[in-house]
């Protein structure tokens, strides 16, 4: 495991081994947001990185406008202090750089996304996505298109109307790892 003290010394080359560089940074309040884009002319990818003024990593998301229900659900996620500890409880924001958490990190960053999006398309549109991220069984449904309170209620769910396209996008396959490079 590396022997550097900051989470943004620790990422950075493996960003770039993996073929990723920075194309924004910026400030936010205590946040620093670093947006790192893939190398790769045919890919939208990127993967989003925010640190804390006190060393502490508070966010490392993967966006990909392929998948718009995974990118909402995953908006505002943060990690907060015992996330990767056996602990019963959150603790404050942001994740220290220990050993537990770099092993946790480099875990994801080695291994990429897990579960499935399933989208409902309709005219060329997305129209709902269904995230799965635990298990086979349980979905968050994502609703692009407004629908009116009545409709909700007694209209037809999106995915029995007429016309409608399902698409079925493994997360994996949008990014599924640095698997030589952690």
């Amino acid at each position: 495991m590396s022997q550097t003290n900051k989470w943004i010394e620790f990422l950075t080359p493996i960003m770039k081994k993996g073929g990723f560089v920075v194309s924004e940074s910026s400030f936010k309040g205590e946040t620093e947001s670093i947006i790192y884009r893939s190398l790769d002319q045919n890919s939208d990818l990127e993967i989003r990185i925010g640190y804390l003024n006190e060393n502490l990593l508070i966010y490392l998301t993967v966006y990909d406008p392929r998948i718009p229900g995974y990118n909402k659900y995953v908006e505002g996620d943060y990690f907060n202090q015992y996330d990767f500890l056996d602990s019963k409880s959150y603790g404050k924001p942001g994740l220290e750089f220990k050993q537990e958490n770099q092993e946790a990190i480099t875990d994801l960053l080695t291994y990429g996304l897990e579960g499935k999006e399933i989208q409902f398309v309709e005219n060329g549109e997305i129209v709902k996505s269904k995230v799965n991220l635990i298990d086979e069984e349980f979905y968050v449904p994502i609703h692009f298109k407004k629908r009116s309170f009545w409709q909700k209620i007694f209209g037809n769910g999106v995915e029995s109307k007429v016309g409608i396209e399902k698409r079925e996008i493994d997360l994996n396959n949008i990014f599924g790892g640095f698997k030589d490079v952690v």
